[in-house]
């Protein structure tokens, strides 16, 4: 029986649309200092990782078009010490607010994410802190994603079963693959630039797909809970619009 439903940070709870389109052009811009590099390669190699299942979609752009091991570590650095200095501000995802409202209902909502404590402050300042049941964030932890022993300690400490939990998250190789390893049911979104990543193995296939956070209902929930993996999408949308018209 379903009691905890576990969020992934970005893509789920924050939207990373701008961070994307922040990367994408930082990256260009120091690829730029090598070869000429434009902004739609930048895309394309972005493209490439997540059908590649690649951890961190920037370096993998960075390691394909910058080869001596010197200037790509360096350029890493430049990265990253350029991104901390943007100070880019969270932005909740469409529908947050009302996904917390109803699963809360009914389920204990908690955090599955690699983000640090910064995320707890800002659900605090959007007062979204209320809905949740267990708020840890990555740096206690030693293991992270795709890990799924990060996955274990969070719920050992939430005091939850991996069978009684759902996770959502919006990336097949972080958040559904290790999800099924431990037998948590689970729901992937089609968000960002991961929408379009693919199960390769049975293993990597998540219970349910949605576009939304929308589309999370207290009773999407109670049919998974029931049904369990390889949930048949198109009969639960065809009982789904006939509930609607009645």
């Amino acid at each position: 029986m379903i009691e905890a439903i576990f969020l992934d940070a970005g893509g789920v709870i924050l939207d990373e649309s701008s961070f994307d389109i922040a990367k994408a052009e930082i990256i260009t811009n120091i690829i730029n200092k090598n070869k000429d590099y434009n902004i739609n390669e930048y895309w394309n190699d972005t493209n490439e990782a997540v059908f590649r299942f690649v951890s961190s979609t920037y370096e993998y752009v960075l390691y394909k078009n910058i080869k001596n091991h010197e200037k790509c570590k360096n350029a890493l650095i430049e990265f990253k010490t350029i991104w901390k200095e943007l100070k880019m501000e969270y932005k909740p995802m469409i529908g947050l607010e009302d996904l917390l409202k109803s699963l809360s209902k009914n389920y204990k909502i908690g955090i599955l994410g690699q983000y640090d404590a910064s995320l707890v402050e800002f659900l605090k300042i959007q007062k979204l802190d209320v809905y949740f049941s267990f708020m840890e964030t990555q740096e206690k932890y030693e293991t992270t994603k795709p890990d799924p022993r990060y996955y274990l300690e969070i719920l050992k400490n939430a005091n939850m079963k991996p069978e009684n939990c759902i996770m959502i998250g919006d990336r097949i190789d972080k958040d559904i693959y290790p999800a099924n390893v431990i037998n948590m049911k689970n729901i992937r979104i089609k968000t960002g630039i991961h929408k379009n990543q693919e199960p390769r193995i049975f293993i990597e296939i998540p219970n349910y797909t949605v576009e939304s956070l929308s589309e999370i209902t207290n009773e999407l929930i109670e049919e998974i809970d029931k049904n369990g993996f390889n949930l048949d999408q198109n009969l639960w949308k065809r009982k789904n619009l006939t509930t609607a018209s009645t």
